[in-house]
């Protein structure tokens, strides 16, 4: 069973996490309080829903990303095998190999728009997309385009 551990969400999580497993949602908090939690969060749930779909999670920097990879491995009951950590330091093959294996994908977002852009893979079997500082997401930036992809 997938769940959280060593983390209690509080009651303002628990209601954006309620809005946001239910639609389209922009959660603006102050550093610090909890939105990668929201995110773990909504992740487990649309996993729970359906294994067969997969979730992506988007930072814009690597130490930002990989900072989202040991919460996820910290607070989550999920597999080391389940989180995939993806930065373009890891040769496209070997990206494909790592999004087909892994639950998660944890990822600049410059890697998943080039992959995208390349036909390397698809969102066809993607449940939930977080973009982690969404205020990027402007003129060519990648969140733009994968938004669009999605």
């Amino acid at each position: 069973m997938l769940s959280t551990k060593n983390f209690q969400p509080r009651q303002y999580q628990e209601a954006i996490f309620n809005t946001a497993k239910q639609y389209n949602t922009l959660a603006v908090l102050e550093t610090g309080l909890g939105k990668t939690s929201l995110a773990l969060m909504l992740s487990l749930h649309y996993l729970s829903e359906d294994l067969t779909k997969k979730v992506i999670i988007l930072a814009p920097s690597r130490p930002l990303i990989a900072q989202h990879h040991r919460y996820f491995q910290h607070h989550s009951t999920l597999d080391e095998a389940d989180l995939a950590l993806i930065t373009g330091k890891i040769p496209p093959a070997q990206r494909k190999k790592l999004f087909s294996q892994s639950l998660i994908i944890l990822s600049t977002p410059q890697c998943i728009n080039n992959d995208l852009k390349n036909s390397l893979l698809s969102l066809e079997n993607i449940s939930l997309i977080v973009f982690d500082e969404a205020h990027h997401a402007i003129q060519n930036y990648s969140y733009v385009n994968i938004a669009r992809c999605y």
